[in-house]
């Protein structure tokens, strides 16, 4: 019931918000002194142009790659609709976006995937937002005019989720389209230098913990991503993320990366007397020179061993063997009382915000859903 309300809702208000936007936006379209168009897969770029921006940009990251954005479209079905920017037949930016549910962190009395509304999203799973080479000013406002020529009648807002401070470079300009910023997620990461002098910054309890680990003699063996190590990884991930009910990715999405981005990806697998007690998916972030922890597969059962401690520890000094100047523990709550951020926080990492920006053409619809979504939040507090 609650589903079809929104439902007819938006509609009717959808039909006001194109009446409103006639009246107030000029006869004349703003034009860019760059080109921009928008495809609708990333099978219709050049994979090597777009790649080469991520590799000279500042802020590109491995999520803005093509392989890690074919396997949103591929392995979750995502539709997307990625921005390019061009002068002269020469990419100067990307902007990767998807339409996906809208996201409900709070436990509203309505499944949102069965109303029909929908987000544009940069980049989830990962992190996105505008990768840029040429021209910021002029670049960054033909991206944001490409994203508001992207006018499907369900999508109610646009969201970017941003990996590092890089991007804050762009946040006036942010501000200016109309976006604005939340903090609900942090990022923590360690310095990659010397391995003596993480392990002496760890909190005490986390090396005490590694030490009574050490002494069941755990062997860490590290794997690339392939097709015939899918199955293995997916079914300790599955059981994982159904302990902790988190979101569990479908084995199309993990299956699609085997295929397109093996080099990019490294399993840790650890054991103790043969026995596997758990496993990490890292992803080689070489455009931020860091080593990104993001899935994991470790059962209950072998907690005993430290299992996520032990993997942690190895892949640590393994991205310093391998000359990365980051370990990143990846994104989670920022809330000292989360058990995850705590846990993390222990190995001695920083703590660095992760900016999610938001935004809205559907000012009418995009208004409502704050104001339902906040009143049931006071209501049930």
């Amino acid at each position: 019931m609650y589903s079809t309300i929104i439902y007819l809702i938006s509609g009717i208000l959808f039909c006001v918000e194109i009446s409103m936007r006639h009246h107030t936006e000029s006869d004349s379209n703003k034009m860019s002194t760059v080109d921009y168009r928008v495809v609708d897969t990333i099978d219709d770029v050049n994979r090597n142009q777009w790649n080469n921006v991520v590799s000279q940009s500042e802020t590109g990251t491995i999520f803005h790659r093509t392989p890690w954005l074919h396997a949103i479209e591929e392995g979750l079905g995502y539709n997307a609709k990625h921005v390019i920017v061009e002068k002269n037949g020469n990419p100067q930016a990307v902007f990767p976006n998807f339409i996906s549910a809208v996201e409900n962190p709070f436990d509203l009395p309505v499944n949102l995937d069965t109303t029909g509304l929908a987000q544009l999203s940069s980049v989830s799973p990962g992190f996105g937002g505008p990768v840029v080479v040429g021209s910021k000013e002029s670049t960054l406002e033909a991206l944001f005019e490409a994203v508001d020529s992207i006018q499907e009648w369900n999508i109610i807002a646009h969201r970017m989720r941003l990996l590092d401070a890089a991007h804050v470079q762009y946040a006036q300009m942010f501000r200016t389209h109309g976006y604005t910023p939340s903090l609900l997620y942090c990022r923590l990461w360690l310095r990659l230098d010397e391995y003596d002098r993480i392990r002496e910054e760890m909190d005490s309890g986390r090396r005490k913990e590694l030490r009574n680990a050490e002494e069941h003699d755990p062997e860490v063996r590290v794997e690339s991503f392939s097709e015939e190590t899918v199955d293995d990884f997916y079914t300790e991930y599955k059981k994982t993320i159904e302990r902790v009910d988190g979101t569990l990715y479908p084995r199309s999405f993990f299956e699609t990366l085997a295929r397109t981005f093996e080099d990019r990806i490294r399993i840790f697998n650890a054991y103790v007397d043969g026995q596997p007690i758990g496993k990490h998916l890292c992803l080689c972030d070489t455009d931020q020179e860091s080593l990104h922890y993001f899935f994991a597969g470790v059962d209950a059962e072998y907690f005993k061993y430290s299992g996520p401690a032990v993997l942690h520890d190895f892949a640590i000094k393994w991205a310093l063997e391998h000359g990365y100047d980051v370990y990143d523990f990846g994104a989670t709550s920022s809330n000292y009382q989360d058990g995850t951020f705590r846990y993390k926080q222990k190995f001695g990492a920083n703590i660095e915000p992760v900016y999610e920006w938001e935004a809205s053409r559907a000012r009418l619809r995009w208004a409502a859903y704050k104001w339902a979504r906040n009143a049931y939040v006071r209501n049930n507090a």
